[in-house]
Order: structure tokens, then sequence, then C-alpha cells
């Protein structure tokens, strides 16, 4: 019998090696190049080849999230926020980016309130209980959070020393009242799902949809939320498409191979 050298193998070992492959199911789809962007620690790399159109923006948003990670001045990339955030979209991605957008715009408007609520603390020695009495001479952009309600404020104490109520503050827009303010350079939370949350392509639609050439587009995904410690009432389960959201994560783009999220925290490329 002739023995198996290296590249060789017998009928049944092939057989074999055929129904381990079968039985483990189809190969996992291979992520798009471009999502390496959103998940980079460091530079956004603007490299459109191959990118959809409809995934061109949150591309393009990415990158002023990135200057605003790094450290720039809010004036240098809040004015082109407003491309994405004043957009009247009730769903897509282009209603995904704005939520994004919106808060981040939040972050810098709450950056100058910080300048405000400071100069009332060198006078009194502390943050004032509440922030209506500042409200009348504010600048009018900063009297309403981005969405047009009233910001949520309480005046806080240091961890260590409850009773020094007015030593600490928080403010945050009213969607979000505990929203991250803008901090140093490498400072900001990455935005990423909750461990035990996995998502999973759902179905598929005939035509062209995002891609190009008549390949069939990727429409929904479905999330599952394994963690042991959420009652199961409040776990983020269920079927979304482009533009809807679960929990605080909205569908910005999904692609054969991945999804393109969205959260207060930024953009996260999740590949499926």
């Amino acid at each position: 019998m002739e023995s198996l050298g290296t590249g060789k193998c017998s009928f049944g070992a092939a057989v074999l090696l055929g129904l381990f492959a079968a039985l483990a199911g189809p190969a996992r789809a291979v992520a798009p190049p471009y999502f390496e962007a959103f998940n980079a620690a460091g530079k956004v790399e603007f490299n459109r080849l191959g990118v959809p159109a409809e995934a061109l923006p949150a591309l393009e948003l990415e990158g002023l999230l990135a200057k605003a990670r790094a450290g720039e001045d809010p004036q240098q990339w809040v004015p082109s926020l407003k491309r994405f955030s004043g957009v009247e979209s009730p769903k897509g991605t282009a209603a995904a980016l704005k939520m994004v957008a919106l808060c981040w715009e939040a972050r810098a408007q709450v950056r100058e309130w910080d300048k405000l609520l400071r100069g009332v603390y060198r006078k009194r020695a502390r943050f004032p209980e509440r922030l209506d009495e500042l409200l009348p001479t504010a600048p009018e952009a900063l009297r309403k959070d981005p969405w047009g309600e009233a910001w949520a404020y309480r005046a806080a104490a240091p961890a260590l020393s409850p009773q020094l109520v007015g030593q600490r503050y928080q403010l945050g827009p009213a969607r979000y009242p505990e929203l991250a303010p803008l901090a140093a350079p490498g400072k900001m939370p990455p935005p990423r799902l909750p461990a035990g949350v996995v998502l999973e392509l759902l179905s598929l639609s005939s035509g062209e949809g995002g891609s190009k050439g008549g390949e069939a587009a990727l429409v929904s995904i479905k999330v599952k939320d394994n963690r042991p410690a959420v009652p199961q009432a409040q776990r983020l389960s269920g079927a979304y498409q482009v533009g809807e959201h679960f929990g605080d994560y909205w569908v910005v783009w999904i692609q054969r191979g991945g999804v393109l999220l969205g959260n207060p925290d930024g953009l996260l490329a999740v590949p499926l």
C-alpha cells in the first residue's frame, strides 16, 4: 500500500474533511476593508475605494470625531457636524448619523457651559443649585440642548465628601444626562458592544441595495443579548434595519461581512 506523503490524501480522508467542512457551516464573511478606519486608535485613513456611497458619510463623520478625540478646538469640527445633525431624515443612514452628531454637538456645548459654571464658582465657591438662573445671560445657542430640550443639570458632591454638594456638577442633554464630556486626547471612551451582546446577519434582499453590480444587499441584523446579569425584559434583542436603534445603538450601515453602529460615544464597526 502506498503511504500518504506530503500533499497526498486518501479518498476516505477527503470525504471526512468535506464532511467536517459541511458540519462547520458557511464560512464567515470577511469584513469590508474600510471597517478598520472606524476601530483604529489613531488617524483615520480615508481610503474610499470600495466604500459604498451610502457609507461614505459615516467615514467622513468618523474623521470629524477623530479630530475631537485628538483634542482639536471644537470650532475646527463642530461647524462640519451640522451637515449631519441638521438633516431632516426620519430613517436610514442619515437618521443614525444625525444621532451621533447631535451627541458630539452636545459635548461641545457642555464645554461652553463649563466656562459659565466655573465663572459662578469663582464668585461663590460653589456651583449653582439650578441651571435656570444662568439661562437669561447664557448665549441663546446654549439654552437648549441640541435636541431642543432642557439640559439635565444637578449640583453634585465629591465622591468622598457627599456633604459638599455644589463642589461638583453633572450636566448633559436630556436624552443622555450622563454623556461623557470632551476629555484630554486619548481619554475619550471608545464605543463598544456590551460583553454578551452579539450581532448576526438575519436576511437578504434582492436587488442592488447599497452594492453595485446587482449584488444582494444585507438589510437587517439580529441582536442577541446573552448577558446573565440583565433581566430578560431589558435585554437588547430583536431584528433591526438601517436607521433603527436598539438601546443606545443605531444601525448606520449593513454590508456583507459587517455592520456599522453608532452610539453616543461614536461609530463602531462590527464584523458579522
